[in-house]
């Protein structure tokens, strides 16, 4: 897999409650890297900063 870093635009393994199986969603990496399926691409300067904005909210 690529290298993989903070503000990537990652497909993640999302799991189901009631089974084994999962699906495949886009989210933003973390530090926790098990979970990823492939990279996208990356987030631009603004929306970095819009949602660092929108964390510092509700953390």
């Amino acid at each position: 897999m690529t290298n993989i870093y903070k503000y990537d635009i990652v497909v993640v393994k999302f799991p189901f409650a009631s089974s084994l199986k999962y699906k495949a969603r886009p989210a933003v990496a973390t530090i926790q890297r098990d979970s990823i399926i492939t990279k996208l691409g990356k987030l631009q300067d603004n929306d970095i900063k819009n949602l660092n904005n929108i964390l510092d909210m509700i953390c």
